[in-house]
């Protein structure tokens, strides 16, 4: 828009020539007693040659203007390009929790079973297999912590890119995937 501008202030150096033309039929007046057409045409050429240096100084502040829009234009690209940078690296890092939350989760489930089996047995006490399900319980929510963790990235990368949804997302959870590589996007 600026540089249209620009454009348009530019052109306003050449001259502008108007065309003007009338005709219409005149009749009788009190005094007059002529019928008949009257025909009138114009021509108009105005050409400013000196406006006070005010084209030049316009030209020059849309120069001004399209380079600042530029500049501006630049610093927004490159700001957007580090926030997607950023959002991929803690992505990253959310898989990753999020792997090692499941291997946790995996591993109080087995203490769990054993505590059970050992209690079953009498080689533990009721108050041991209480401790391994609040572990289990605990690992149940660092799993969902992380999950959440997770979804919460890929909502600001959504909205980085400006979009409030992307084509292929369905029910499943973030790093699970349905058929898809489930890369970093």
């Amino acid at each position: 828009a600026a540089r249209a501008l620009e454009t348009s202030i530019s052109r306003g150096f050449w001259p502008t020539v108007s065309l003007m033309g009338q005709a219409e039929v005149t009749y009788p007046h009190a005094m007059k007693l002529e019928w008949g057409p009257q025909l009138s045409l114009g021509v108009n050429l105005e050409w400013r040659l000196f406006d006070g240096f005010l084209r030049s100084s316009q030209q020059a502040e849309q120069r001004a203007v399209g380079r600042g829009l530029r500049r501006q234009e630049q610093a927004t690209s490159e700001a957007i390009s580090r926030s997607i940078s950023d959002l991929a690296a803690r992505r990253r890092g959310a898989r990753a929790d999020l792997a090692s939350a499941r291997e946790v989760e995996q591993q109080a489930g087995l203490q769990l079973s054993v505590a059970r089996a050992a209690s079953a047995t009498g080689a533990a006490t009721h108050l041991d297999r209480q401790a391994a399900e609040v572990a289990l319980d605990r690992a149940r929510a660092g799993v969902s912590q992380a999950l959440a963790r997770l979804c919460l990235i890929a909502a600001e990368q959504l909205h980085v890119r400006g979009l409030t949804s992307e084509p292929g997302i369905d029910s499943a959870a973030p790093g699970e995937s349905h058929g898809s590589t489930g890369g970093d996007r």
